[in-house]
């Protein structure tokens, strides 16, 4: 079982990474990836990503792999994403959501422009910054972190087709689409299996923030696999880049 989206106090998580690490091999979580939020200018990144490599090397005899990744937003049209990419080479997984942008569009423009307005933003980070992205770190997983999480957060429903126009844009360019199995951010199980079925690359999360969530989290996880199709090319569940998108538990 892996679990591609968790937080820790280096951002906005309750309990340490140990803790977290933990917790996961209690609950029988073999892959963790640790993916605190993190702007430009986040001064404690590097910190941060040397207290994960310390813990990879403390557990590397333990039922657990652990890896390096980051969540980071969304802030324009263009695509273009509050990230430094000096970074990029020291990651395993980069979780990039939509918190605010486009939001912004919908109380002033209404519905069709701000899915519009969603849309593009994949397009444009697709035409240039994933590229630079794979430039810099080929073995990088980049994931859209709980996709359409804003669309329900603001009380709109996406169609069937939107889903599926989604699933072709990750597809044609090679982004994979996270499986967030947090009650604030989970899809309905039509569209879950949609993008079970669908999708080349997929990612599990529960984005948990403390040990409890963890564990309360850890059982729609494990549901949820076994629901919607356990193991299939693809999935990301191995917690470290191999270069491969075939992964398995």
């Amino acid at each position: 079982m892996a679990d591609n989206h968790i937080h820790s106090t280096f951002s906005d998580g309750q309990d340490e990474p140990e803790d977290m690490i933990r917790a996961a091999l209690s609950l029988g979580i073999s892959c963790l990836c640790f993916t605190d939020h993190a702007r430009k200018e986040s001064d404690y990144i590097p910190t941060y990503l040397g207290e994960l490599e310390k813990l990879k090397k403390k557990y590397r005899d333990r039922d657990i792999t652990i890896g390096k990744g980051l969540e980071v937003k969304f802030i324009d049209e263009q695509g273009n994403i509050d990230f430094n990419l000096l970074w990029a080479h020291r990651l395993d997984n980069l979780i990039i959501s939509f918190h605010k942008f486009p939001g912004e569009v919908y109380q002033n423009k209404g519905q069709l422009e701000f899915k519009k307005t969603w849309f593009e933003t994949l397009r444009g980070f697709t035409r240039k910054h994933l590229i630079i992205l794979k430039q810099e770190n080929p073995k990088l997983r980049v994931i859209l972190g709980h996709p359409f999480s804003m669309w329900l957060k603001l009380g709109l429903f996406p169609e069937q087709n939107e889903v599926s126009r989604l699933i072709a844009l990750a597809n044609q360019a090679g982004f994979g689409l996270e499986i967030n199995v947090n009650p604030k951010h989970r899809l309905n199980d039509e569209y879950i299996q949609l993008i079970v079925n669908s999708c080349s690359i997929i990612s599990w999360g529960t984005d948990s923030h403390s040990c409890l969530e963890l564990a309360n989290n850890s059982s729609s996880l494990l549901e949820a696999r076994q629901l919607y199709g356990g193991i299939k090319s693809g999935y990301y569940d191995s917690a470290e880049g191999n270069g491969s998108n075939r992964y398995s538990i």
